[in-house]
C-alpha cells in the first residue's frame, strides 16, 4: 500500500533530500574503501560516499522520521551518460518519488523515466537487499 503523501510527510522527504545534497560529501568506494563497489550507510558526522551510499543514507534517515522501509525501494539506472547509478525512491498515493544524489530536489519517477534507463529495483514492501526485480519500461507501484 503507497504511503498518503501529506504536506507533513512531503516536508520529511524534501529536507531529508536537502540535507543529503547540502551535507553529502561524494567519494567513489575505490578512494574511501579500495573496493570498485562497496555499500555502507554513511555514519559520519559529515557524511560521504557515492550514490548508493546516498540513497542509504536518505532512507535510514526517512525511516528514523517515521517515514517506514516498506515504502521505499532503490533503483539501479543508466544516467544519460551511460554511467551505472542508484536512487532512493518513495512509493505515494501521489506517484514515485525519487531522491537522487544528482537532482537539487526530490522529482518524480516520470520526470527522470526520460534521462535514466531503469533497469532493476528493489521490491516494495520488501527489504532492499532480498530480491530484485527487472523494470521494463516503468516502474508500477503496488
Amino acid at each position: 500500500m503507497p504511503l498518503e503523501l501529506t504536506r507533513p510527510l512531503w516536508g520529511i522527504i524534501k529536507d531529508i533530500h536537502w540535507q543529503a545534497r547540502t551535507g553529502f560529501d561524494y567519494r567513489a568506494d575505490i578512494d574511501k574503501y579500495h573496493k570498485q563497489e562497496y555499500w555502507s550507510i554513511p555514519t559520519d558526522k559529515r557524511p560521504e560516499g557515492d550514490c548508493e551510499d546516498f540513497a542509504l543514507w536518505c532512507s535510514q534517515n526517512l525511516i528514523k522520521q517515521g517515514i517506514a522501509w516498506q515504502h521505499q525501494a532503490v533503483a539501479y539506472c543508466q544516467t544519460e551518460t551511460g554511467g551505472a547509478h542508484l536512487v532512493l525512491m518513495i512509493n505515494t498515493d501521489r506517484g514515485v518519488y525519487v531522491l537522487d544524489n544528482r537532482q537539487d530536489s526530490v522529482v518524480g519517477y516520470a520526470d527522470l523515466a526520460s534521462t535514466y534507463h531503469f533497469i532493476a529495483q528493489s521490491q516494495w514492501g520488501k527489504p532492499m537487499d532480498q530480491a530484485w526485480v527487472r523494470i521494463e519500461d516503468k516502474i508500477t507501484p503496488v
